[in-house]
């Protein structure tokens, strides 16, 4: 069997493995559009903060390269031919397949302001790491408040630079975490050094002699020498959509990750799976929700018909002044949240309920049985509005519960 990967990112390497796992002898070929070995992209910020290396990012396993798999680096998917089962890349090459996984992940969100200037960028693969290391002096603007803009902001503290954080909606994390967690977040991240600026967005960018000018909504004007722009990302699709494969927000797959074509199959970033806890199909973007999916694909291409159970909404983000664990949904209208928070710790516990399963929480500065709460919500296991309560409370540990499933 003949198999391309499209896209050397979570889901392609974890599909790639699988393959590798099940059948050592499988012809296979993987194609990235970077240039670069592997990576992980979860790291960017920490290289972006001088904690890592650039080396230390490689994902070196020794079994992604053995002689029967062929990497091709630096070309880009543009065109599938169901038909004749080919796929072609933007150098010229074309490659026939039995079975294609289409990998190709999400690209970060570019509003028009970036548009003409050199000075803004996203963070998303390795090359916009360097490419804002040579710009970068000692003042930077953030745009966004979601993890990746968080994650950014804390790295650029680390290495020595206070950062401006703008965003949109009145507290960080908004579309993640429900206000009154966001607003403690806010505290916390003033605390560090980061200036924040709410309810308001780039309404003008201007350049001169290498230093960005940016006017906000708001009439607030902010000079710097790099903005950052984290407004989140959107699936890959474009060069999908004339291939007849159906395509929703993301390419639509069904629960055995195929497409709408035979022999084609998605994972990560760029496809829409089932979401346990809104029980609709949606794009959560994480990466081990793309290794999940990619496994969940191998294994189908092989034949063994195994079903993906399905992703929820999941995140964390440890720095060395808080660490917040959320997953699943806090701001459903009709969910009932429990909530502990101990102000001088910094420390809280919040768990949202409906109709007997959980399907949020959020743990700040209090990990231990976060990983639990999250396998519950997954399970979609029944609990009682008592059983969170005490849970909330610290009264019991829900690892006991667990554990009779």
């Amino acid at each position: 069997m003949k198999v391309i990967i499209c896209g050397a990112s979570a889901a392609g390497l974890s599909c790639l493995t699988t393959l590798i796992n099940q059948n050592k002898s499988i012809d296979c070929t993987i194609i990235s559009e970077e240039k670069v070995y592997p990576y992980s992209r979860c790291l960017l910020t920490n290289l972006l903060g001088k904690e890592i290396s650039e080396k230390e990012m490689e994902i070196s396993n020794p079994d992604l390269y053995p002689d029967n798999v062929k990497w091709v680096f630096g070309e880009r998917l543009i065109k599938i031919d169901p038909k004749r089962q080919t796929i072609q890349t933007d150098r010229g090459s074309i490659f026939s397949y039995d079975k294609l996984l289409l990998a190709v992940g999400a690209e970060a969100i570019k509003p028009s302001y970036m548009l003409n200037c050199d000075r803004m960028f996203n963070l998303r693969f390795l090359r916009d790491s360097v490419s804002i290391d040579r710009k970068l002096k000692n003042s930077v603007l953030v745009v966004g408040g979601g993890f990746v803009g968080i994650k950014t902001a804390y790295g650029l503290i680390h290495r020595g630079i206070k950062p401006s954080l703008i965003m949109a909606s009145n507290y960080p994390l908004s579309t993640t975490v429900d206000e009154e967690t966001g607003m403690i977040i806010k505290d916390i991240l003033q605390e560090m050094g980061i200036t924040i600026y709410t309810n308001t967005d780039i309404g003008e960018v201007k350049q001169k002699n290498g230093t960005l000018y940016l006017t906000l909504t708001n009439d607030k004007i902010l000079d710097c020498d790099v903005a950052i722009i984290g407004k989140g990302v959107t699936p890959r699709v474009k060069e999908i959509e004339n291939s007849g494969i159906k395509i929703n927000k993301g390419i639509v797959v069904d629960e055995f990750m195929q497409t709408s074509i035979e022999n084609i199959y998605s994972a990560g970033d760029c496809c829409e799976t089932y979401d346990i806890v809104k029980e609709v199909n949606t794009i959560n973007a994480i990466w081990p929700n793309a290794v999940e999916q990619g496994y969940c694909a191998g294994m189908n291409m092989l034949g063994y018909k195994i079903p993906y159970p399905g992703s929820i909404a999941m995140n964390s983000v440890k720095t060395s002044h808080f660490h917040l664990i959320s997953a699943g949904d806090l701001k459903d209208r009709e969910g009932k949240l429990y909530s502990y928070y101990i102000k001088a710790k910094k420390q809280l516990r919040k768990i949202a309920i409906k109709n007997e399963r959980i399907i949020g929480c959020a743990f700040l500065n209090d990990p231990n049985y976060a990983g639990v709460i999250v396998e519950l919500i997954k399970n979609k296991k029944p609990v009682s509005d008592e059983f969170v309560r005490k849970v909330v409370n610290g009264e019991i540990t829900p690892l006991d519960y667990y554990k009779k499933f």
